[in-house]
């Protein structure tokens, strides 16, 4: 008859408790001994932490109190006060944009010649969206300082850079017209239909076309 074999049993392994709570014996040990210095490091990185915590607060107000003020010389067309935005909130995405509303207001004020340096600057912003809308104003300022070549130049890098965005439309619209513009009918005529088949049943759709038959006479 087969004697039935019993399970041997694992011994109880007391190592891992004895490590453990000699661990926290040198621990405690430690603290006691160090009492004034773990109390100055933990001093020091609360104060780290209510420091990083207050900068974030401080930041966060300052940029919706930059907004704001933006948003108030905007509407009420304050040029002293859009000015003053970049001065009080340098840095800032809304100081970005209020240089880019006070070249757009010297565009359409017609003051050409002083928006193009305002505009060109914004075309290195960080951001991207504004750097994008800064550099189509860009163009459109050539255009109308009769810079042509300068302005077929920006037009033709907005549309290789942002092949994507919304203002497609009018950035062939624009290099388009400088294109006609400068005496480069050809250039233009391939622009405008382009115009008239990438963008159907729109405004630039039925301007290209109109071009289109103005420019075969």
């Amino acid at each position: 008859m087969v004697q039935k074999i019993h399970p041997v049993e694992k011994p109880i392994n007391h190592y891992e408790h004895d490590y453990i709570t000699g661990a926290l014996i040198k621990l405690y040990s430690f603290v006691k001994a160090n009492t004034k210095a773990v109390l100055a490091v933990i001093i020091i990185v609360v104060i780290i932490a209510a420091g990083a915590l207050f900068f974030e607060v401080r930041k966060s107000q300052i940029k919706e109190n930059s907004w704001k003020e933006l948003a108030t010389a905007v509407m009420t067309g304050d040029q002293n006060a859009l000015d003053g935005v970049p001065a009080k909130y340098p840095g800032t995405d809304a100081a970005l944009y209020a240089q880019y509303f006070k070249a757009d207001a010297l565009y359409n004020a017609g003051d050409y010649a002083k928006s193009i340096p305002v505009f060109k600057e914004l075309t290195s912003a960080q951001n991207k969206e504004l750097a994008a809308i800064a550099q189509l104003s860009l163009a459109a300022a050539y255009q109308a300082a009769g810079k042509f070549d300068d302005s077929v130049k920006t037009a033709s890098d907005f549309l290789a850079q942002y092949p994507n965005n919304f203002a497609l439309p009018q950035a062939y619209l624009t290099l388009a017209l400088s294109q006609e513009l400068a005496g480069r009918k050809d250039a233009a005529v391939e622009n405008y239909k382009i115009m008239a088949a990438r963008f159907p049943k729109t405004y630039f759709s039925a301007f290209a076309s109109n071009k289109l038959k103005d420019l075969a006479k």
